[in-house]
């Protein structure tokens, strides 16, 4: 899988992250998949092959995609804990960046993937901006963050993303974690997952949501990535 690789400096963020392109390679793109924790998806999740092996037997129709670097694990925790600045850099940023740079047209849909604490953000973008954003899929999103703020915002949103995609594992019950520097954790992954697609269901958001046989899991999330995205992109979930 041949991915191009180019770089994007953020002027409100005040730093430059790498970005890694793929086109479609069965077609015009129907949307663009915008990975987030890019040093996952690609590296530990092989996400570029999985995305062109989906296309190649019909599972998702034709797009492409660009895969967003975390930087490094200080810069991830201070942008992925629902950070307006970087809302606005992936919606009027990184998105006109990426469509330009694959010459796909910029209105085309927009997919947001990530995984953990990126999941979060995922999710938090989406409802912020789901001018740009469109479909979502959170891997094991850490609603758990800040007493779940984000889930007790949902009922203020005045819209939502066309299509939320939430996987967890059944698995993932630890609560009171203290995962340093005063961040504590009370409630499970799985708690915080089953409550916020409750919140949304109850304002009417279209929830796909699933729970794997599984923990908090690099190679659970790579099991679980095929339907995540067949839910949120797959044949019949984009307007033709």
């Amino acid at each position: 899988m041949s991915l191009r690789e180019s770089q994007l400096w953020s002027s409100s963020l005040e730093n430059r992250r790498r970005l890694w392109f793929q086109p479609s390679e069965c077609g015009s793109a129907t949307a663009i998949c915008v990975f987030l924790d890019a040093e996952y998806y690609l590296d530990r999740l092989d996400a570029a092959s999985l995305l062109g092996e989906l296309q190649s037997t019909g599972q998702i129709p034709p797009v492409a995609a660009v895969y967003v670097s975390h930087v490094d694990q200080p810069t991830r925790w201070r942008e992925s804990f629902c950070n307006p600045a970087f809302a606005d850099f992936l919606a009027d940023d990184l998105l006109p960046t990426a469509t330009e740079a694959l010459g796909i047209d910029h209105t085309i849909p927009a997919c947001l993937i990530g995984l953990s604490l990126t999941g979060l953000a995922a999710a938090h973008v989406a409802v912020s901006r789901s001018d740009r954003v469109s479909r979502v899929v959170c891997q094991s999103a850490s609603f758990w963050w800040d007493d779940e703020s984000l889930t007790r915002r949902i009922p203020a949103c005045s819209s939502f993303p066309e299509r939320i995609r939430i996987a967890c594992g059944g698995r993932e019950t630890v609560d009171l974690f203290d995962h340093g520097d005063g961040l504590v954790q009370r409630v499970s992954q799985l708690t915080a997952n089953r409550r916020m697609r409750d919140a949304l269901l109850a304002r009417g958001a279209d929830v796909s949501y699933s729970e794997f046989d599984g923990g908090h899991d690099l190679a659970c999330w790579r099991d679980d990535l095929p339907a995540s995205l067949a839910a949120a992109i797959g044949i019949g979930q984009l307007p033709t």
